[in-house]
């Protein structure tokens, strides 16, 4: 965001930003290092998140002139046509009708209610806000798989998480500590 957008992070929210990313690189460490992950999930992982990175700045770029509503009916509705033209070469789409209950709630909650707050949030912070915001996602998805589905969170994996939500807090501090000197 600081080069492609002229949106340089602020002097006080770098300590945070840090502490997060130290967290995060834990935990990807961990997982790479025979902690219950995969290489090629890791890669993947971390392909994702540079598409991610892409897509917010767009998204802030768009939201600058921009709605929200605009931008999420072209990014949501070119994503569905590349999908619906992708699925005669992955088999079509298959799922159990008992899931499709749970697939329309992820799309309405996750989709609607979190990815469409944050595109809104693109319009009033910077991308950087809003992509570290998100690094507190996984931990969020943890804590929900634990107490959903009772799947377990290792030591290093739950120090990560911490880490990584305190330099969220830390950077969010720092983010308005800034906000207010201007």
């Amino acid at each position: 965001s600081g080069v492609a957008l002229k949106e340089p992070i602020k002097r006080e929210a770098v300590p945070g930003a840090l502490t997060a990313v130290v967290g995060a690189i834990g935990i990807g460490v961990f997982s790479a290092g025979g902690g219950g992950g995969d290489t090629v999930g890791d890669l993947l992982a971390l392909a994702g998140a540079a598409f991610m990175a892409g897509h917010w700045l767009c998204g802030r770029a768009a939201r600058r002139t921009g709605s929200a509503l605009g931008y999420m009916t072209f990014v949501y509705g070119l994503t569905s046509v590349f999908l619906a033209l992708m699925m005669p070469f992955t088999g079509g789409f298959s799922a159990p009708a008992a899931s499709l209950p749970a697939i329309v709630l992820l799309a309405l909650v996750c989709t609607l209610g979190g990815q469409a707050l944050f595109t809104y949030a693109l319009g009033f912070v910077s991308a950087d806000v809003v992509s570290f915001a998100l690094l507190g996602e996984p931990v969020g998805a943890a804590i929900w798989a634990y107490l959903l589905f009772g799947e377990q969170v290792t030591a290093p994996l739950l120090a990560g998480g911490a880490v990584v939500l305190i330099g969220l807090a830390w950077y969010m501090l720092g983010e308005m500590r800034a906000a207010r000197r201007t």
